[in-house]
């Protein structure tokens, strides 16, 4: 597991799933059920996780980036 979280696609993945469980619980717990909103809401938060998931995945490229230079510099 370790190894696929180490990757931005499995980041994605793994947030992907976490939302979409999150979701699915709320609305069957609270019978809202209703479908066409239903997807709106998955729809949205999909989109939204992707995009998570990108800024993650920049974030920690360029972390990388920056670190491989200062220990070029410095060791």
């Amino acid at each position: 597991m370790k190894k696929f979280t180490s990757s931005p696609l499995g980041n994605v993945i793994v947030a992907l799933l976490i939302a979409l469980g999150a979701i699915v619980l709320i609305y069957m717990w609270t019978d809202l059920f209703d479908e066409a909103l239903f997807f709106k809401l998955i729809f949205t938060d999909l989109l939204l996780v992707i995009l998570l998931g990108l800024i993650i995945a920049v974030k920690r490229d360029v972390d990388d980036t920056n670190k491989s230079k200062g220990d070029r510099y410095f060791n």
